[in-house]
């Protein structure tokens, strides 16, 4: 399996979302974040729902575990293909994320590969107030991923 380059520095960071079937909002960066951020994947298609729910949650616990931030923005919008737009922002732009090839009977370290199987992209965008992480969501993935 090759993974998609995570790291896009040229590129900008994305403006907010603004379609009437998007959900964003501010969490500070504590473990408390993760099934909060998850809450805002209910809203999404069934076909969608599960796979969105395991990268809002691997996504945001990257930013809290890794990243020098106080706060984390987390957006999740259906798109017009039945997937999932997801953006996970932090104020880091420091800390980009790489994947890394954890051992056998490492507690960490699979949270990006995860990401990656279910999603078709998955990229960072940075400039100097901070990254946004971009994850765009197949739809029926969680499925999917148990085939790999």
């Amino acid at each position: 399996m090759t993974a998609p380059p995570i790291i896009r520095p040229e590129a900008a960071l994305p403006l907010p979302l603004s379609r009437p079937d998007s959900f964003s909002a501010i969490y500070p960066a504590t473990r408390a974040a993760v099934p909060q951020a998850r809450e805002l994947t209910r809203a999404l298609p069934p076909a969608v729902r599960d796979a969105a729910e395991i990268v809002v949650s691997e996504l945001v616990t990257n930013a809290i575990t890794h990243a020098d931030t106080a706060a984390v923005t987390v957006t999740v919008a259906a798109d017009d293909r039945g997937g999932a737009h997801v953006e996970v922002s932090d104020d880091d732009a420091a800390h980009l994320p790489h994947p890394v090839d954890p051992s056998a009977d490492a507690l960490g370290g699979r949270g990006l590969a995860i990401v990656e199987c279910l999603c078709s992209d998955v990229h960072c965008c940075s400039d100097d107030s901070g990254k946004t992480i971009v994850a765009d969501v197949r739809p029926n993935a969680a499925g999917a991923a148990d085939d790999h």
